[in-house]
């Protein structure tokens, strides 16, 4: 089985090679089916790819954040006694790791893949099975402020985009 799958990795390493050398321009990308950007290196070769936003960010969410920008569900009595909410995010080769504790001491741990595409961030979220993706903008000592790009769950646009995420490290 090993064998097999090492032989498909090298047909495909040889065949991305004839579509890049065979295009006239080394350094030339396929065209993706269906239309959009080209893959990124990370998602041809399977190797994580480093951005500029890698780093770990941080950002909290109030009752008030809540009642403003919150779904019903987090407007109740037992979920706005959670709040504030912390949340920590590290950014790294391509992978994501989200950590949130809450005011009574709760934990919980999200982690996944994301992608930067021009003016887009998109995080893969297997545990979800969800793919978020957000406009961003980068703004003073590298914090990142995001948007909902198109129909985005509520919940999820309540808790990534209400406040900016400050650059930690």
């Amino acid at each position: 089985m090993r064998a097999a799958r090492s032989r498909c990795a090298a047909i495909v390493t040889v065949l991305l090679t004839l579509v890049v050398v065979g295009s006239g321009c080394g350094d030339a990308q396929p065209e993706p089916a269906g239309g959009g950007s080209a893959a990124s290196p990370a998602a041809t070769t399977g190797q994580p790819a480093t951005t500029a936003l890698d780093g770990t960010y941080r950002w909290t969410l109030t009752d008030d954040d809540a009642l403003a920008h919150g779904t019903t569900n987090d407007q109740t009595p037992e979920a706005l006694a959670l709040f504030p909410t912390l949340h920590t995010m590290t950014l790294a080769d391509g992978r994501w790791t989200l950590a949130i504790r809450t005011d009574t001491g709760e934990a919980e741990s999200y982690t996944g893949t994301y992608a930067v595409d021009e003016e887009r961030l998109t995080f893969t979220w297997p545990m979800q099975d969800a793919v978020l993706t957000w406009g961003y903008t980068v703004g003073d000592a590298g914090a990142i402020t995001l948007a909902p790009v198109g129909a985005a769950d509520a919940g999820d646009t309540f808790v990534w985009t209400t406040q900016p995420w400050t650059k930690i490290g």
